[in-house]
Order: structure tokens, then sequence, then C-alpha cells
């Protein structure tokens, strides 16, 4: 009588199996792991980021709506911060306010701009008799002085 073949059991650990799966294939699953990779990858193509509000809200939004019709009235905002910090940590010194004159020149020719702030440009009233003045806090670099570099410190950080 004729016994079928018995499959021997294999007595060692999964991962011991795992392993010797791996190592005896190792060609075939570099293969196919390059070619998952590709195929995964190549979707990468399709991938977008929008720094868009409205893929939040239908077309149909009241809300949405009352919005756009806000910004097509006025002014859509959108803002731009540039921001200077001196190795020394002083603001106020006269390398520093030339930067910052420098600067807020440059912004207004970034392409859109309708509005530039800065502490050079910060609109500061003074009275000299019976006449109100209005001019940038800081002009002029090249001429400032101790005293003028203290006045606009303290200007500076006394206005809202």
């Amino acid at each position: 009588m004729n016994r079928p073949a018995q499959i021997e059991k294999d007595d060692r650990a999964p991962g011991a199996r795992l392993g010797s799966f791996v190592v005896q294939r190792r060609y075939w699953i570099v293969v196919f792991l390059l070619l998952f990779v590709l195929i995964a990858g190549s979707g990468v193509r399709f991938l977008e980021f929008t720094t868009d509000y409205r893929v939040f809200f239908s077309e149909e939004n009241p809300e949405l709506k009352a919005f756009e019709k806000i910004q097509n009235t006025y002014v859509k905002y959108d803002n731009l911060l540039f921001v200077l910090a001196p190795k020394d940590q002083q603001v106020f010194t006269r390398k520093t306010l030339a930067a910052v004159v420098w600067l807020t020149e440059q912004a207004w020719q970034v392409p859109y701009s309708s509005r530039v702030d800065s502490i050079s440009n910060f609109q500061h009233t003074h009275a000299q008799g019976d006449e109100l003045i209005v001019e940038d806090l800081v002009s002029d670099v090249e001429s400032l002085n101790e005293d003028r570099i203290a006045d606009i410190k303290r200007i500076a950080l006394s206005e809202p």
C-alpha cells in the first residue's frame, strides 16, 4: 500500500521562515518593491496644495457669497510679513533703520502690493507752533543723530 508523501513540518520560528523566504527571493522582492514604489509614486504629480479656503464651501454657500461680495467691493487681504533681526539685537541704530527703510522701499516693488507698513513710514504727527506736521517716522537715515534715534525709539515703542 502506497502512503501519500508527508509534508515536512517546518519547526522554525515564523521570523526565521520569513527571513529565509526573503533571502531566497531577494532579487524578486527588490524588483517588486521598486515597481511598487514607481507605481505608487506616479500619483505624486497629481497632489496639490492650496491655501484657498473656498475648497471647503460649496458655490451656493450664502456666507461665502457674502464674503466674496465684500471682497469685490473693498479689498482682499493677503499679507506678507518681513522680519529683520539684527545680530546685535538693537533695532534702533542707524544701520538697522537704514535696512528697514531700504526693505520698505523694496516692498513697494512686490507685485500687487497696495500697502507697506513699517516703522520707517509710520505716519507720525507732531506740532510746530500752530501747525500739525504729519511725516514718516524715519526719513533721511544718513543725517540721524543719537537724539533723533532716541526719539524714534520712544515714539515707536509708545504708539499702539
